[in-house]
């Protein structure tokens, strides 16, 4: 009697940590905010006046970014237009770009990105889980050419 309850005892042990180690593999990974580098945040206003204007990631993609530190994001993939946007504020620093994404349903999600590169085409930056490349679709920045006589 005492053989059977002894095996019962190890089974349950051994289904438990069976159960343990499934929970902490399979469970959904949280958020870690990403670690702020007090150096970088150094207000830059050349790319500042550099970011204003509309973004495409990826043909279908679109950030616009306000003069105001205000911006919206559509993704014209999903049928999302222009009007029906979701906001966000941003702030662009020597070396880092901070957007804080509102959320219809619960708050607001703060997202740093360290800057790779920002003139006025290209956008390049990234964080510990993806890299971001965004070119600029409309042309208020660019400096125009006088046509040739």
């Amino acid at each position: 009697m005492q053989k059977k309850y002894k095996i019962l005892i190890l089974i349950l042990a051994a289904l438990i940590a069976i159960a343990l180690a499934l929970f902490f593999l399979l469970r959904p990974k949280l958020y870690h905010a990403e670690r702020i580098n007090p150096r970088t945040l150094h207000a830059n206003e050349t790319y500042h006046e550099m970011l204003v204007g509309l973004w495409k990631k990826d043909d279908n993609l679109y950030y616009r970014f306000y003069e105001d530190g205000t911006g919206v994001t559509w993704d014209a993939s999903e049928d999302i237009t222009e009007s029906e946007a979701s906001p966000f504020e941003w702030a662009i620093y020597d070396e880092a770009i901070m957007l804080t994404h509102k959320m219809l349903l619960r708050g607001v999600v703060p997202r740093y990105y360290h800057l790779d590169n920002l003139n006025h085409f290209d956008l390049r930056f990234h964080d510990s889980y993806r890299a971001y490349v965004m070119e600029r679709i409309d042309s208020l920045l660019l400096i125009p050419i006088p046509p040739q006589i």
